[in-house]
């Protein structure tokens, strides 16, 4: 007598009970069993959106812009990188710099946000003032050492770096913001204006997002 066809029916059936049960068709112990999907986690906020002063936009391409170092390869953010808190973007202790890129900084490149509110330098306290000895009393001021720093942008002279600026990809904007007519000097200080705007105007650099600033702000 062939069994092999009860045999197949038996193992329909075992498998459609096996089935059943894992559907949660078993009673209360499949219930225990059911995963919960995990929530996702909330979006995050959208970063405010922003309108810079034409100043502060050209300052702000000016912080960008490899052209205006003597090396052509180096830019603001190539120590104040805006992905790593606008400070440097990578462990080495100094950054290098230079007309060659070959020279190392005195000193290592710190973040650069929340220097709006940096008082003015206190020698009697030794507080205050921009740069790690406060020698600089603006931001305008701090972005002018770094521009004719030979171990970081390199600059050699104002008349230099106005030739810079002027034949950069900002020269453009740059007329458009404060005209054609300033001297070597004044298109320095023009520059130095501007990036200053951006740092001060960016809210990037100046973002207030922790725990302790939310409740302040209510």
């Amino acid at each position: 007598m062939n069994r092999r066809p009860h045999s197949y029916l038996l193992l329909l059936a075992l498998g459609l009970l096996l089935s059943l049960g894992a559907c949660g068709g078993g009673g209360g112990s499949s219930a225990a069993s059911t995963s919960v999907p995990t929530p996702a986690p909330p979006a995050s906020t959208p970063a405010p959106v922003q309108t810079l002063s034409a100043m502060a936009a050209l300052g702000e391409r000016a912080f960008n812009d490899r052209t205006l170092s003597g090396s052509g390869r180096m830019t603001c953010a190539t120590c104040h990188d805006p992905d790593f808190a606008h400070g440097s973007p990578n462990a080495l202790a100094v950054q290098i710099g230079g007309q060659f890129e070959s020279e190392f900084g005195q000193r290592s490149a710190p973040s650069i946000r929340y220097l709006e509110r940096q008082p003015a330098f206190d020698p009697v306290g030794i507080i205050g003032g921009l740069t790690a000895d406060g020698r600089a009393d603006s931001l305008a001021a701090q972005s002018h050492l770094v521009l004719f720093n030979p171990l970081e942008f390199d600059n050699p002279s104002v008349e230099r770096l106005a030739q810079r600026v002027r034949a950069s990809v900002i020269a453009a904007d740059f007329a458009k913001v404060f005209g054609t007519d300033g001297d070597a000097a004044t298109t320095v200080a023009q520059l130095e204006q501007a990036l200053q705007a951006f740092q001060l105007e960016d809210k990037r650099l100046h973002p207030y997002d922790s725990k302790f600033d939310w409740v302040q702000a209510g």
